[in-house]
């Protein structure tokens, strides 16, 4: 199983959201991603079509689990 954080319609901010996803922006000390990752899962981006190469999709999980990717988990 996988988490899939979302930039759907996310990147009205430049330049902050123009060169990364909107998950990898830092919320306090971590990024939105880190936090994600904390649950031992595999994290992956759908995000903009020139930065899917850098920031891909895992494509070796069946489960997926989409959640928006401007999501701060607390806990």
């Amino acid at each position: 199983m996988s988490i899939i954080l979302s930039d759907a319609g996310l990147h009205d901010h430049p330049p902050l959201t123009f060169t990364r996803p909107a998950a990898q922006l830092r919320a306090r000390i971590l990024r939105i991603s880190e936090g994600s990752t904390r649950s031992g899962l595999s994290v992956g981006y759908r995000t903009e079509d020139y930065l899917a190469q850098v920031f891909p999709m895992p494509v070796d999980d069946a489960s997926r689990f989409e959640v928006d990717g401007g999501t701060v988990a607390d806990r």
